[in-house]
């Protein structure tokens, strides 16, 4: 008989990278809490809806579990409470770490640090960044990033796409990175230093500075999965010299597959734009904190 066990996720890293994780396990039968972006991307996984339930099933119900897996986010106390409460039900709780920055913000509730009972990471480097930053946690995993060996298997099986005689295409993927520093300290470009709409304009700053060497074809902005579809719209114009999309209705490897570049601040598709073979830049403005992907891939653009 399969084990009960709920996922709880907010944020779309996480939850792609805990969803191709569970996909491969059935020893288990998996149901989700899931707010925010989860659980767009639930549906796209054809997770059914009865098995997705609403944050008050964290109240009451954990019990019925063997486990709690959870991912961790920015905006959201939705993680910390799952462990919060699974701890207080000695239901076993288990958290993953699906990228390389911040950590120690991502257990703490005001000053009060809220540790699962594991914290599972996908490679050395997020293992010895989490025994700098969070010393507290004592027993860990490294698992590897399942939804990474998802893209592998993609990009290796994918037709590839013919070259546009006219230039380089550049998909340009965007962060929230106001909604996390709002979140996190009340302003929206204390903690980073800019703000998403900071870092596209240095991005055309700088491909303007490029141009003479650089032919580019096209540029596609995709949007961060918690962003709004249109939130872009006023850049899509880069004069006559080269046209400028917003990405709708791509899934992020589509979109690697079609650029010859990708180009970003710190998002994990820079990571996807590697598996993919891209060369990949990170772009950020001269005052921001620097790119914490410990991927020594990625360029500075």
């Amino acid at each position: 008989m399969k084990k009960q066990a709920l996922i709880v996720v907010h944020d779309a890293g996480g939850t792609e990278m805990l969803h191709n994780w569970a996909k491969a396990r059935d020893d288990y039968q998996f149901s989700y809490v899931a707010e925010g972006p989860a659980r767009t991307i639930l549906q796209k996984f054809s997770v059914s809806s009865e098995d997705v339930y609403e944050r008050e099933h964290l109240n009451g119900n954990l019990d019925r579990y063997s486990t709690i897996f959870t991912a961790t986010s920015w905006g959201s106390n939705l993680e910390r409470t799952a462990v919060r409460n699974a701890r207080a039900k000695n239901v076993q709780v288990i958290t993953f770490l699906d990228h390389w920055y911040d950590y120690r913000p991502r257990f703490l509730e005001g000053s009060e640090l809220i540790l699962p009972d594991e914290v599972w990471v996908t490679d050395q480097a997020a293992l010895d960044l989490l025994a700098e930053s969070v010393p507290e946690v004592k027993e860990t995993k490294v698992i590897g990033n399942p939804y990474l060996g998802s893209a592998r298997t993609f990009f290796e099986q994918a037709e590839p796409i013919s070259a546009d005689p006219n230039g380089l295409r550049i998909l340009y993927v965007t962060e929230p990175k106001s909604r996390a520093s709002e979140a996190k300290c009340g302003n929206p470009k204390a903690w980073f230093g800019y703000d998403e709409f900071d870092a596209l304009k240095y991005f055309f700053s700088q491909l303007r500075q490029r141009s003479a060497a650089t032919a580019v074809a096209a540029i596609r902005i995709r949007p961060h999965p918690a962003e709004e579809a249109d939130k872009y719209t006023q850049y899509g114009d880069f004069g006559d010299e080269i046209p400028v999309t917003i990405s709708r209705g791509n899934s992020l490897f589509d979109d690697c597959l079609w650029a010859d570049w990708l180009v970003g601040c710190e998002s994990m598709a820079l990571v996807v734009g590697i598996v993919a073979g891209k060369r990949v830049f990170s772009c950020i403005p001269k005052n921001g904190r620097a790119c914490a992907l410990p991927h020594q891939e990625i360029e500075v653009f």
